[in-house]
Formats: structure tokens, sequence, C-alpha cells
């Protein structure tokens, strides 16, 4: 894909976490981001209306849509699997459909959540089984990305950090005003910098990279064990970590859901950061 810069992009969920990077980061005029709640620079759309989206690309005709919105609240999903399918696959439908009318390219971010979490490092030929109603919706979407014929780039990730992130924000607010952490020491990940998810699918969109890829960090850890990574970045001494086991914790979690970076770092030799060098990374930018 030459000449990056000029290319339309569509852009979905623009105010959620990683959607608010990839504006941040996009920032050209060739950009329109959207979220079903607007905000400064960004169009509200719902995209569980077909009729909005109808009228969105007829105006747009975007030649890359990156599809980021969608609920990841797997407790939530678990509980009310009907309302989160309407934005989860619906909007998905609603899209693959108007990407293959206007010939528009549709980037996925999809989750490690469409595998079952019982042996991790999975790769892109693993058969995904997910246990979760989350991870059932995000395989479904796949399947009908994948069989409708357009070009994409269907993104596995997960365990996402950042700046702004929830998570991270969280633990370190914990461990510098010394409260116990309970942490899980039987739940794996493999945490990923979102400085790199979105370095990454740029570099695969100019590249004319079009399947499933997995986008991760180099490490898989647990929760206890990254919060000790974290502590460690901050030069905090003996944080107060309570190990915790996922039957302990009474929430829907998964032995381990880390996948492998293989086809990313040696077919495409493309890399990843490892969670030591992305936490050191994001003290740095305080």
């Amino acid at each position: 894909m030459k000449d990056f810069e000029k290319v339309k992009i569509l852009l979905t969920g623009s105010t959620g976490f990683v959607g608010s990077f990839f504006k941040k980061e996009l920032s050209s005029s060739n950009v329109i981001s959207t979220s079903k709640s607007g905000g400064k620079g960004v169009l509200p759309v719902d995209l569980t209306n077909n009729e909005e989206l109808v009228s969105l690309f007829e105006s747009v005709k975007p030649e890359v849509l990156i599809h980021i919105a969608g609920n990841k609240d797997v407790n939530f999903c678990e509980k009310f699997p009907k309302d989160a399918r309407q934005i989860n696959v619906t909007a998905t439908q609603y899209l693959v459909e108007l990407c293959k009318q206007y010939g528009t390219k549709f980037v996925y971010l999809s989750t490690d959540y469409v595998f079952d979490g019982k042996k991790g490092n999975y790769s892109e030929i693993d058969i995904p089984l997910p246990s979760s109603e989350y991870g059932k919706m995000k395989l479904e979407s796949e399947k009908m990305i994948q069989s409708s014929g357009i070009e994409h780039i269907i993104i596995r990730s997960g365990a996402l950090y950042g700046q702004n992130g929830k998570f991270y924000q969280w633990a370190v607010n914990s461990l510098k005003e010394g409260i116990e952490i309970e942490a899980l020491i039987d739940s794996f990940f493999t945490p990923t910098l979102l400085d790199d998810l979105y370095e990454i699918t740029v570099k695969l969109l100019v590249l004319n990279f079009n399947g499933i890829i997995h986008i991760v960090g180099k490490d898989k850890v647990s929760r206890y064990q990254m919060i000790s990574k974290i502590a460690d970045s901050l030069a905090i001494l003996n944080p107060k970590l309570k190990p915790m086991t996922i039957s302990e914790s009474g929430m829907f979690f998964l032995p381990d859901l880390s996948l492998c970076p293989d086809k990313l770092n040696k077919e495409l030799k493309i890399y990843t950061h490892t969670l030591e060098e992305g936490l050191k990374f994001l003290v740095s930018s305080f």
C-alpha cells in the first residue's frame, strides 16, 4: 500500500483505550474517527444501525476500515450475550457487507479469547475453540470476514497495556499508594504494548498483508508476575502482592491464553518489545 498517509481510513471505537491511541497516531485529514458517543474530532455513529453505516460509507468511501469498537467486557458478555452480540457480531456483519460493496480493506482487532485457554502458545494454525461467549462472538466475526472474500487483516492480540490503560494505571497507582493487590498466579497471557500494536498494524497495511496474524509481546506471564514487573519498573521494593488462584477469584479467567508471535517474527521479520522494555518505555514517558 503506497502513500499510506494519503489512504482514506475509517476508524471505529475512537474514544476507547485502543481506539483513542490509534486516532492520536493517525492524525491525518484522511482519517474519519467514529464512536457511539462522538466527541472532539469524533463522528457519532451507532454501528448497530445499518442505515447510519450505509450513509457513512456513501459519504466517506473508505479504502481501509480499522474496526476496534466492541464490547470487550468478558464477564458482561457471559451474562448478557444477546446484548453484546449487537455490537460484537451484528455490527461486524453490516461492516463486512459495506466493505465488500466499496472495496474497503477490513482491519479487525480480534482477541486471544478465540482459544480455549488450556494449552497456551497458540499459533495462527491452531484451531480456535473459544470457551467464553466473548471469544465465540469474536470468532464468528473472524469467520464472517474470512469467508466474505474481502481483503482483510485479522489481528489477534491480548492483554494490551499502555499509558492510559485501566489495568496499568490501576496497578501503578495501587503500587505507589502501598495498597495490597490480589493477583492471579495461575492465569497466563502475553501482554502487548499498545504502541507495538499500532506500529505493526501500519506496517502490515504498507506491506499489503492479508490474513490472520498474532501481534503480542514476547513474554508469557501471570497477572501476579506482570504486576511484579510493573513494580520493578517503578523501583518499588517489596510490593504488597497477595497471590490468588482463578478458583479463589470467583471470576471468569482462563489458565493460558498466551499467543505465539512466530509468524510475525520469523516470516515477516517484525518484532515486539519484551514486557520489561515496554514497561521501561512507559515509565520514561510519564
